[in-house]
């Protein structure tokens, strides 16, 4: 099967309101809990775009950006995090296509959204 999105977040009400937006917004969404999830996810399903959380258990967004770019260089990642605390250039360096610092604004998000998938969405 074949998704618009996968967030990867261990907050479950931020997966919640991500999965309310982007479906309404149109999109298909797919989430994960943790980056090792995340990575599962990705290795069985294709992703128009994933987006990530920097502090997560198991494995964290800096290594599931890692992972995938090991298997897939061209891959779209966004991160959305709390704590930028000087990582951005860094994680952008890792391959990261896009950094946003929660809270995020929807509107940008979904901007940010709909250049990767490549298609229009609108907020309902």
């Amino acid at each position: 099967m074949e998704y618009d999105i996968l967030v990867a977040d261990d907050n479950s009400s931020f997966r919640l309101v991500m999965s309310t937006v982007f479906r309404d917004a149109g999109f298909s969404i797919d989430v994960a809990k943790n980056g090792s999830d995340a990575l599962k996810k990705f290795l069985t399903h294709k992703y128009s775009l994933i987006i990530v959380d920097l502090r997560m258990p198991v494995m964290d967004g800096e290594e599931t950006i890692n992972a995938i770019k090991k298997i897939d260089q061209d891959q779209p990642i966004v991160v959305i995090s709390a704590y930028d605390n000087g990582k951005r250039k860094e994680i952008l360096e890792a391959g990261a296509s896009h950094f946003l610092t929660k809270p995020v604004d929807m509107d940008e998000l979904l901007g940010v959204a709909q250049k990767f998938v490549g298609r229009y969405v609108s907020r309902r």
